[in-house]
């Protein structure tokens, strides 16, 4: 092992990035920078190092035992380091700069209007959108804001509660219609093709759900967002639970339950408490957070 003098703080950064991914494509996404680019840095890495960090296989990439052996310290460092900046940045009094905000593409959607607004009140604010179902920390500055259901959010993080978020079964319309059904039931679930939450958002309320009545024994189709579920069933592929906001407002789709009994998540607009009272942060927040309760009601 040479010129480990030579390394930076970017390059450790890298690494523990790619070993929570599991993946060069999904660090990528989260460093916000090509996967080839991660690719190549990882490779002068280990060159640099003289020694080998990951295995690539057929799931992605390992660690080496050399990584898991430095991970921890690499993690702490991290800590540290996010600690350190996040203060800083909780000081920062001016609605200057820019804000990543991640959040689901069917709440992008309805919050397009409300971003508007806000950038031409506060034209000195930059915002960055990561639409994506994929959970990401803001410990580690992945985003500076979060719209997410969840019915415990981490005690760390700092937002408001915009609404419940209730589901509903939907399915096609003409479907409906010619299958002259008015209602699907517990007693008649088996009788339908599902559109079930692929394997990523297993741990889901939805996927909880899905799995307690056996529906992915029926499923033809799985999808990791709801939008892409929502023009599946639109299509007539089969029958969704959907948020009701989105399912009741497509004129495609019919509403074939009521509110499902037990079923409901909490949606949250959500910062790290150390960035509470960091301006342009908080004024976002509050923005955001006004905008979905307007639109959801």
């Amino acid at each position: 092992m040479h010129n480990i003098s030579k390394v930076s703080w970017d390059d450790w950064k890298l690494v523990s990035t790619v070993a929570r991914a599991g993946s060069t494509s999904k660090a990528a996404k989260l460093l916000q920078i090509n996967q080839s680019t991660v690719f190549r840095r990882i490779h002068q890495l280990e060159h640099t190092l003289g020694a080998k960090l990951f295995d690539k296989n057929r799931s992605g990439y390992t660690q080496t035992l050399l990584a898991e052996s430095i991970l921890p310290k690499i993690m702490e460092m991290s800590g540290l380091s996010h600690d350190i900046e996040r203060q800083l940045l909780g000081a920062d009094r001016d609605p200057v700069g820019t804000v990543t905000i991640s959040l689901g593409q069917s709440i992008a959607f309805l919050i397009m209007d409300g971003l508007v607004d806000f950038m031409r009140e506060h034209p000195s604010i930059k915002i960055v959108i990561n639409a994506s179902t994929q959970l990401v920390s803001l410990q580690d500055r992945e985003a500076d804001i979060v719209v997410r259901g969840s019915n415990d959010p981490d005690p760390a993080l700092f937002g408001r509660r915009v609404m419940t978020v209730k589901y509903a079964i939907y399915m096609n319309t003409e479907m409906s219609r010619s299958r002259k059904i008015n209602a699907i039931t517990a007693d008649t679930y088996h009788q339908f093709p599902w559109i079930v939450p692929a394997l990523s958002l297993c741990s889901t309320e939805v996927a909880a759900w899905n799995r307690k009545y056996h529906l992915d024994e029926h499923a033809v189709l799985s999808v990791d967002d709801v939008e892409i579920g929502l023009v599946a069933v639109e299509k007539g592929i089969g029958v969704i639970v959907l948020p009701t906001f989105i399912g009741d407002r497509s004129c495609k789709i019919k509403r074939m339950s009521d509110d499902i009994t037990g079923l409901k998540t909490d949606l949250w607009v959500l910062s790290h408490e150390d960035q509470r009272n960091t301006t342009r942060i908080a004024l976002l927040r509050n923005a955001l957070s006004e905008c979905l309760k307007n639109n959801l009601k």
